[in-house]
């Protein structure tokens, strides 16, 4: 083929802005391009097309997937069928901009780059989320060290269930006034894998031949370890131990609780050796930001991560009680510490429409909570529910300990003993602070206000975990979070808040005055052992600890996010 003649096209240049020189003309040469030339031209313009209409449509699809993962879901009817309402920006973002508000130069803010591979990457471009906000797990506890114990034993491969084990074990060391190894506990174990879940009461089934409570919580963890645990029993021991021996700082929840309760730790002369200023009763108390140290607890929980036989704990635990006790009521504890051995049982469940309940039986407050979503499926009244245990004295909810995987599992645990610091008496041979949760074990009525809850959403493995401290306002503000969550359409953060406006009342509804002659809900029996007196001056009564609070987790679009109600409450660390 011969070679394609190139012609040259001479234009003279009309309407120049600027005059030429006379004799000159001003000459632009065009160039005709080759057909191959040409071809190359059209096909390149083609495929920018192409580029543009894939990267338009990508947006588009973005947008619409997001959408529809990340909002809150509306019903017809309260409960009816979904609606889509937001997207998970917008769910996400308005939490953090009331948390931030709350928080202020709170230093826990989440950060998380996306590198090329997927993974977590610092030096590259990814997207940020603010506090609360985490990608792979999450653990938190009303304590900053025990939330971060959590947090270490999931980013080491451990399960939901060993981080919370080693959280509790971490607030049984740190944080007395709400929990103890002589304490019990209710939770809530889900599996996201095969959307399933179930139950676990460490309560006693009958009432303690003692002023003192039968301390479940021992064998309730041993046996949730058992079941789903992971991590070697002694490395979920191994920082509680530390905290022990080595010594912990008070924090600002026990800072509060020390001063609410300052005559009766000066009266116990177990929690006066811990906290008082030089083991002097008239010395003050410690203050926050100064060491506490237990060595004979750090001493027993050296043992148990070496020899935990069912004997074993049963003796060490009866040896907690007093030196003075009589030996027929120490057998009669004893063989009430051997017969009531937790289960794991299937849970209370309510299904209606996309949502399911997951909540506590037995002696719980969960049959209220179920309750309670029950007649808001029926969009009828809930005023009556409370009614028949109003005067009721249940044991109040000290503390809780949430831990959530984006896979969607989930641990939701509630833990009391059932007064600020229980009975007073810290064992000096095991260093345990047995509870005054002495309550009688019938099913028929709540023991204990916990309620913990998980709810699942829709079938894209959305999950939601629930729980809050205090007393009977504790079903009627989870209830009151879901309705303004899940139904209203409020953002979370601001749902669990709202949750606590009246935090003594049924959902919606104005609690009645409390009848003449009874003791409001929340006042727990008064158990305390002869020697020990609290004191009945309002500051230092049991009422005048920390107030009720409320925390979420929800697993949603591969991120966990985290609501907490305001106050020192719920500390949380993710990865």
């Amino acid at each position: 083929m011969g070679a394609v003649r190139q012609e040259v096209r001479y234009q003279r240049l009309r309407d120049s802005e600027a005059e030429e020189p006379e004799g000159q003309v001003s000459v632009r040469v065009f160039r005709n391009s080759s057909p191959h030339g040409r071809g190359r031209e059209t096909c390149l313009r083609v495929l920018a097309s192409m580029l543009l209409l894939v990267v338009a449509v990508g947006f588009v699809l973005y947008e619409v997937q997001f959408s529809s993962a990340g909002q809150p879901r509306g019903q017809n009817g309260l409960l009816g069928s979904s609606e889509q309402t937001g997207n998970e920006k917008e769910f996400l973002d308005s939490d953090h901009e009331e948390e931030e508000e709350e928080e202020g130069d709170e230093s826990h803010h989440h950060s998380h780059q996306h590198g090329p591979d997927g993974h977590s990457d610092s030096s590259s471009a990814g997207h940020h989320h603010a506090t609360g906000t985490y990608h792979h797990g999450i653990a938190v506890t009303d304590s900053d060290a025990c939330s971060q114990i959590g947090k270490d034993i999931l980013q080491d491969g451990g399960t939901v269930v060993d981080a919370g084990i080693a959280s509790v074990l971490c607030l049984a060391v740190t944080h007395p006034h709400s929990t103890s190894l002589g304490g019990v506990f209710s939770c809530i174990v889900y599996n996201g894998s095969t959307s399933s879940a179930s139950l676990l009461n460490a309560l006693p089934r009958e009432p303690s031949p003692t002023p003192f409570g039968i301390p479940m919580m021992l064998h309730g963890l041993r046996l949730l370890h058992q079941n789903y645990g992971h991590k070697p029993w002694a490395e979920l021991l191994r920082p509680a131990i530390n905290l022990a021996n080595e010594g912990f700082r008070v924090d600002d929840p026990l800072g509060r609780a020390l001063q609410n309760n300052r005559q009766f730790i000066s009266s116990s002369e177990g929690l006066c050796k811990l906290f008082c200023q030089n083991n002097n009763p008239t010395g003050g108390l410690k203050g926050v930001g100064e060491t506490v140290t237990n060595p004979p607890l750090g001493a027993f929980l050296e043992q148990l991560s070496t020899l935990y036989t069912d004997s074993f704990v049963t003796g060490r635990l009866a040896q907690s009680l007093p030196a003075d006790t009589d030996s027929a009521i120490r057998d009669k504890f004893t063989a009430a510490i051997s017969q009531n051995r937790p289960d794991i049982e299937a849970p209370l469940t309510l299904r209606v429409e996309e949502l399911t309940l997951y909540t506590s039986s037995g002696q719980t407050a969960g049959s209220i909570l179920s309750n309670f979503m029950q007649k808001l499926s029926e969009n009828s009244s809930s005023d009556s529910l409370l009614l028949p245990w109003m005067g009721r004295r249940a044991a109040p909810v000290g503390t809780n300990v949430m831990v959530a995987r984006s896979s969607g599992d989930l641990l939701v645990l509630s833990l009391s003993l059932n007064s600020s610091f229980g009975s007073g008496f810290v064992s000096p041979i095991t260093g345990i602070l047995l509870s005054d949760f002495t309550q009688h074990g019938d099913v028929s009525h709540p023991d204990f206000w916990a309620c913990p809850a998980v709810l699942s959403v829709g079938a894209d493995g959305d999950v939601m975990g629930l729980a809050a401290t205090g007393g009977s306002s504790v079903p009627s503000s989870l209830a009151q979070v879901i309705l303004n969550h899940l139904f209203l359409q409020m953002n979370l953060t601001e749902s669990v808040r709202e949750s606590l406006a009246h935090e003594h009342s049924p959902v919606g509804v104005t609690q009645p005055e409390t009848p003449r002659g009874t003791n409001p809900p929340e006042t727990p029996r008064d158990t305390n052992p002869p020697e020990t007196t609290r004191d009945t001056n309002p500051p230092e009564t049991p009422r005048g600890t920390n107030p009720p609070t409320a925390v979420a987790v929800a697993v949603e679009a591969e991120h966990i996010h985290v609501a907490r109600s305001s106050g020192l409450c719920c500390f949380h660390e993710g990865l």
